[in-house]
C-alpha cells in the first residue's frame, strides 16, 4: 500500500510505500522497554508463592476459635509456643498448677467457691477441730468453745463450763476473818508481815485501823498522832538533820537515804538574803570539777525550749511588771533524729517577748540576725549591720591564677596556634587567700561555692617572631547555669580586651586590663580565651603558630557576697 504526502512548507511531496497492511491505531505515547523471557519468570513466580503463602495463613486463621465459653473450650492443641506448626499440649496437671486447683481431683473453680460459706450463723457454724477455736451465733463478738470439739493443750478444762469458770467461781468475792485480815465491828488488823503499799481513796469514816508487829496491835492514827510536827533547835535526828542555836537547819541527804544522788519531786525555791543564795562545789579540795546539768525530756521536737537558763528582775516599784525577763540561755534540739542542737542567746524588748538575738549551732558556728535558725556556712555570719570600731582585719576569699605565657590548646585541639578560641592551658601559680572556693583543671576554673564575684584579668602580650602587625584579644568563656557565653565582644559585661601590636622596631608589645562582678552557682566555670587579627578586616579570624606569641595572662577571681546582690 502506498500514499503520497504533501508538505505545505516546504511544497513537495513524498510517496510512502508500507510493506504490511496495518491497521486503523492510534498511539498517543509509548516507552518500550525489552523484556526477556527469563525475567517475567522471576517476577511471576513471587507472585505465586505469596498467591499460596496467604491461602496457608487463610486456612489456619479460620482453625483459630474466636470466642470461648462453658461450651467452646479453649483447645491447648491450638497452642504453638515456638510458632513452628508443631502444637504444644498442656497436661491436666500443668493446667491445674496454673489454675491453683487439683483437677486431677475432680475439684473445679465454681465448685470451689460455692463450698464457701456466705454468712455464719448459729445454723452454719465455723469449725476447725485443730487448735481452732469455732465462733457460734450470729454478728456476735463473743467466743465461745464447743464442748465436744474444743480442747486446749490435751486437757478437758473448757472456757464455757468447768475447767476455768468453775475455777473463778471457787475465788472469793469477799475477805473474810480467816484470811489474815481479822475484822472484828469496824476494826480491820492484819496478820503477818505487810509488804508493798496500800493505797486508799476517799476518807475512812467510823473505823479504826490497827497494824500488828511482833505480836502487838498497834492503832495506825495513834502511831501518827505521836510523831512531832515540827522539829526545834533542841532536836537532832542524827540522821542527816542538824539544828544550829540560831535554828539554821542543815541537811545531808545521803545520811539519811545512804545514796550520793537525790531525786527532789518538786519545785525548789532559795528564798534568801545572802550574796551568793546556791553554791556548787565539789567536796574535795584537789583535782574536782562543779557541773550543772539541765536535761529536758521531748521527743521529735525542733522548736521547744528543751533546757533553759532565764535571767529575770523583781521591782515592787512598778505595778504589773515587777517580774520582767532580762534574757535567757535555750539549748535547742536541731536534729531529732539525732536528738542534737546548739544554744540560742535570747532577749526580752518588752520583757516578756522572746527575741533570739544569737544562736550556736551543733558545729559551733555563730548567726547574727538569723532568730533561731542555725547556720553552717561560716564560722560567724551577720545578717545585720555591723559597725567595727577601731583596727580590724578582715580576711577576703581570692584566687589569683598565673598562666604559662604560650602553652595554648588551640580551637582544633591542636597544642600549635594563637586565635580562632584558643586556650591558655597551664596554670603555673596559684595563690589562695581566705577559704577555698573553686578548683582549676587544664586551666579551666570550676566554682564549687554559690557567690557574687570579682573577676579582673591582665594580659601582657609580646610579639616573639612575629614581626609584624597583630591586633589581639583577650576574653573569658563562662558557663553559668549549663549556658556558655563568649564575652569576646560583649556590651553587658566587660570581661574582654584587645591590644595592637606593630613591628619590633616600633614595639612588639602590649598590655590590656579588664574586670566585672558576675553571680555565679556551683558547677559554672570561667576559662580564657584568645582572638587575632594579621589584616585589616577586624573579623579577629587568624591564627599564628605558638612561637610567634607571648602572652602573659593572670585572672584574680574574689568572692565578695554569697548571695546575688543585683
Amino acid at each position: 500500500m502506498s500514499k503520497t504526502l504533501f508538505n505545505q512548507n516546504t511544497f513537495q511531496s513524498k510517496n510512502v510505500t508500507n510493506s504490511g497492511e496495518v491497521q486503523s491505531q492510534t498511539v498517543s505515547t509509548l516507552t518500550a522497554t525489552t523484556i526477556i523471557n527469563t525475567e517475567l519468570q522471576d517476577a511471576t513466580t513471587d507472585i505465586a508463592t505469596n498467591r499460596q503463602n496467604i491461602q496457608t495463613n487463610t486456612s489456619s486463621i479460620t482453625n483459630k476459635q474466636n470466642t470461648l465459653s462453658a461450651s467452646n473450650l479453649l483447645n491447648p492443641n491450638f497452642i504453638d509456643a515456638v510458632n513452628d506448626g508443631d502444637p504444644v499440649t498442656i497436661t491436666t496437671g500443668e493446667f491445674g498448677a496454673l489454675t491453683g486447683f487439683d483437677n486431677a481431683g475432680g475439684a473445679t473453680i465454681q465448685g470451689e467457691i460455692d463450698k464457701k460459706a456466705d454468712d455464719y450463723d448459729v445454723t452454719a457454724p465455723l469449725v476447725k477441730t485443730t487448735n481452732i477455736l469455732p465462733i457460734l451465733g450470729a454478728n456476735t463478738v463473743n467466743l465461745s468453745v464447743n464442748n465436744t470439739a474444743s480442747v486446749i493443750s490435751g486437757s478437758t478444762a473448757l472456757i464455757t463450763s468447768g475447767g476455768c469458770f468453775d475455777a473463778l467461781d471457787a475465788k472469793q468475792n469477799r475477805l473474810t476473818a480467816g484470811d489474815g485480815i481479822y475484822v472484828t465491828g469496824d476494826t480491820i488488823s492484819f496478820d503477818g508481815v505487810m509488804t508493798g503499799s496500800i493505797a486508799t481513796t476517799g476518807s475512812v469514816t467510823g473505823a479504826t485501823m490497827n497494824y500488828m508487829a511482833s505480836g502487838v496491835v498497834t492503832n495506825i492514827q495513834t502511831e501518827i498522832e505521836s510523831k512531832q510536827n515540827t522539829i526545834t533547835s533542841t532536836d537532832n535526828a542524827g540522821a542527816g538533820i542538824a539544828i544550829s542555836g540560831s535554828g539554821k537547819i542543815s541537811v545531808n541527804l545521803s545520811l539519811i537515804t545512804g545514796q550520793a544522788a537525790q531525786t527532789l519531786p518538786q519545785q525548789l525555791s532559795i528564798v534568801s538574803n545572802a550574796d551568793t543564795q546556791l553554791l556548787i562545789t565539789a567536796d574535795s579540795n584537789t583535782s574536782q570539777d562543779a557541773k550543772m546539768i539541765l536535761r529536758g525530756r521531748r521527743n521529735g521536737s525542733n522548736s521547744a525550749n528543751h533546757a533553759e537558763i532565764r535571767f529575770e528582775n523583781y521591782d515592787q516599784d512598778i505595778t504589773g511588771a515587777e517580774s520582767n525577763a532580762l534574757g535567757s540561755i535555750v539549748g535547742r534540739v536541731s536534729s531529732v533524729s539525732d536528738n542534737y542542737g546548739g544554744l540560742l542567746f535570747n532577749n526580752f524588748a518588752d520583757g516578756d517577748t522572746q527575741t533570739t538575738a544569737m544562736n550556736m549551732s551543733s558545729n559551733g558556728n555563730f548567726a547574727l540576725g538569723d532568730g533561731a535558725t542555725f547556720q553552717n556556712a561560716y564560722k560567724f555570719k551577720n545578717s545585720g549591720t555591723t559597725n567595727l570600731a577601731g583596727l580590724n582585719y578582715i580576711k577576703p576569699n581570692m584566687r589569683l591564677l598565673a598562666y604559662d605565657k604560650d602553652d595554648i590548646l588551640g580551637a582544633s585541639g591542636s597544642l600549635t596556634s594563637w586565635g580562632n578560641g584558643s586556650f591558655q592551658i597551664n596554670v603555673v601559680n596559684d595563690r589562695q587567700i581566705g577559704e577555698n572556693f573553686c578548683t582549676v583543671s587544664a586551666g579551666q576554673i570550676t566554682l564549687t561555692k554559690n557567690g557574687y564575684y570579682r573577676i579582673r584579668a591582665s594580659a601582657q602580650t609580646q610579639s616573639d617572631g612575629y614581626n609584624d602587625r597583630v591586633s589581639f584579644l583577650n576574653y573569658l568563656r563562662i558557663t553559668a547555669s549549663g549556658v556558655t557565653t563568649q564575652y569576646d565582644q560583649s556590651q553587658n559585661r566587660n570581661f574582654f580586651g584587645w591590644t595592637y601590636i606593630r613591628n619590633n622596631n616600633d614595639g612588639g608589645h602590649g598590655s590590656v586590663t579588664f574586670e566585672d562582678y558576675i553571680y555565679l552557682l556551683v558547677g559554672d566555670t570561667i576559662a580564657p580565651q584568645h582572638k587575632l587579627e594579621t589584616t585589616g578586616d577586624r573579623n579577629f579570624n587568624n591564627t599564628l603558630p605558638a612561637s610567634n606569641i607571648d602572652n602573659y595572662l593572670n585572672i584574680q577571681i574574689e568572692r565578695i557576697y554569697d548571695t546575688n546582690p543585683e
